[in-house]
């Protein structure tokens, strides 16, 4: 199965993200579509996003377009969006064969943004939850915001609950 994975955060520190590019290695031939290069690149087809010379929103549209891209040169038959909600009419309307795994792992529903960039993401938030209903897997980091967003999103489906505990694999000090 050919599956493309697009998440917008650094896989060598995001355990979330890190897990599920683990689980879609075991059961595909799995593109990445991220701005950060993950610790382990065995079996991915890798695409790199530019990051670091522009400020935080032209970033963003300009790695939904590197996703688009690699969407749209894969076909893959399944897409993975970590967060991207803005993706999902995309991959409706031009590759309506592919299905939609859409991973929330955050939850953002009377957020109250203090700064510029907060009422941005809002915005942007507002005008793209609408189509989370149109995944056709929903994915949520525990049961109670499955069930915040089964009503909140009004979808037709259950998410799946993958949970959001993960190792911390540091040195700490134990007193």
């Amino acid at each position: 199965m050919k599956i493309v994975f697009i998440v917008y955060h650094d896989l060598k520190i995001e355990a979330r993200s890190k897990e599920t590019l683990d689980a879609l290695k075991m059961i595909g031939d799995v593109s990445l579509v991220s701005f950060a290069k993950p610790s382990d690149t065995e079996n991915i087809d890798i695409h790199m996003s530019i990051y670091s010379k522009y400020l935080p929103g032209i970033r963003y549209l300009l790695f939904l377009f590197k996703a688009r891209k690699v969407i749209a040169m894969k076909k893959p038959e399944m897409v993975v969006l970590h967060d991207c909600s803005p993706l999902i009419p995309y991959v409706k309307k031009y590759h309506p064969e592919t299905t939609i795994v859409y991973d929330q792992s955050e939850i953002y529903i009377d957020r109250k943004p203090q700064t510029i960039k907060k009422k941005i993401l809002q915005m942007i938030d507002t005008k793209y939850d609408k189509y989370i209903r149109d995944s056709h897997i929903t994915i949520s980091a525990n049961e109670e915001r499955a069930k915040i967003m089964k009503d909140y999103y009004k979808l037709n489906h259950s998410p799946i609950v993958f949970d959001n505990m993960h190792r911390i694999e540091d040195t700490f000090n134990s007193e």
